[in-house]
């Protein structure tokens, strides 16, 4: 019953924004909207993670397991339509982008490695700075989860270029982020990665296209809602666990078309329906870092010296506990200058 409850937390998040919004004001894609949906993405990447390894037998809970590339598809849209969005209309975006986005990526990161490797030590494997370069290079690395933050950088890296090379020409750009993409996909395959390193990039490649054609989308979404919302919703339900658990050739097309849809169903949604509120705001501002640290209690509460039995305990123990160690990482990286101009 409790793990029922659980699960429906972050839809009564969404549902309930605790305070009415103004119709003149509101924009579905607005910088509070984009926070508020991320820190959603957030709560329900660490319920997918949760819902990975507990066996509580609650059917609400287990959808869970389906929610992942969601969640991170969200958050892909939105860096994709973010850099795009500040690329057009900022004229010194380029300056320094690198370079803001790297120390914003890898200064909490680092730090996390550290972290990890005392813990892993702790746990019974002790890594060398020479085994964390082989994990990284293997596509395993000793953070858990941990390939997002690296896939970011990647994109991140292109982005300057591209900007570069294409001196900001919107088109020309789209069709970097397409190649980029293909290149993305090739390289991941020729290493072996886990389809999780490559079944959601395109989304990125998405949010850039969404703002370059985002008037012409939006002039259907809204002539078309309701029945996007309904169909989109359906398709996505029935895509779901043939996405899991179809043949392996199967998957990277049923995970493009099933995060494509979804993509086009959130926005739909937010077309109407504002899901802000403090709560969600403040998971939002404090993301990254949640799911920077979240791995750490995954792991630490399921280890070799604290095993927590209980199902229901362990998926509060680790959401709490995530929350307030990533505000407190948070706070600490907003320090550093170029964190507060990025």
């Amino acid at each position: 019953m409790f793990m029922s409850l659980l699960a429906v937390l972050p839809v009564l998040l969404a549902a309930f924004p605790f305070r009415s919004r103004k119709e003149n004001t509101y924009s579905y894609i607005s910088k509070d909207t984009a926070l508020c949906m991320k820190g959603l993405a957030a709560l329900t990447v660490i319920l997918h993670h949760l819902s990975q390894r507990t066996s509580s037998g609650s059917t609400l809970f287990v959808i869970y397991i389906f929610s992942g590339v969601y969640a991170v598809s969200c958050f892909l849209f939105y860096t994709g339509y973010g850099f795009m969005k500040n690329c057009v209309e900022k004229p010194s975006y380029e300056s320094g982008f690198l370079r803001r986005r790297t120390v914003k990526l890898m200064a909490p990161y680092i730090l996390l490695t550290f972290i990890y490797r005392f813990l892993w030590k702790w746990e019974g494997t002790e890594y060398s700075a020479a085994d964390i370069v082989r994990r990284i290079l293997a596509g395993d690395p000793i953070d858990l989860f941990s390939w997002y933050v690296w896939f970011i950088l990647i994109f991140c890296v292109f982005f300057a270029l591209a900007m570069k090379v294409t001196e900001k020409d919107e088109r020309k750009m789209i069709i970097a982020a397409c190649l980029f993409w293909l290149v993305w996909y090739g390289f991941c395959r020729l290493m072996n990665y886990g389809i999780w390193w490559y079944d959601t990039a395109h989304i990125a490649v998405m949010g850039m296209l969404w703002h370059r054609h985002e008037e012409k989308i939006l002039l259907y979404l809204k002539r078309y809602r309701l029945p996007a919302v309904i169909a989109g919703s359906l398709l996505i339900v029935i895509l779901s666990p043939l996405s899991l658990f179809s043949p392996f050739v199967w998957q990277l097309p049923l995970y493009i078309l099933s995060t494509v849809i979804f993509v086009f169903v959130m926005n739909a949604i937010l077309l109407k329906h504002s899901p802000c509120n403090k709560i969600l705001k403040f998971l939002g501002t404090v993301s990254y870092e949640l799911y920077l640290v979240h791995g750490l209690f995954v792991i630490g509460f399921r280890g070799v010296h604290i095993f927590v039995e209980s199902d229901a305990l362990y998926t509060v123990l680790v959401p709490v506990l995530s929350v307030g160690t990533a505000a407190l990482l948070h706070a600490l990286m907003s320090i550093l200058p170029v964190r507060r101009s990025a």
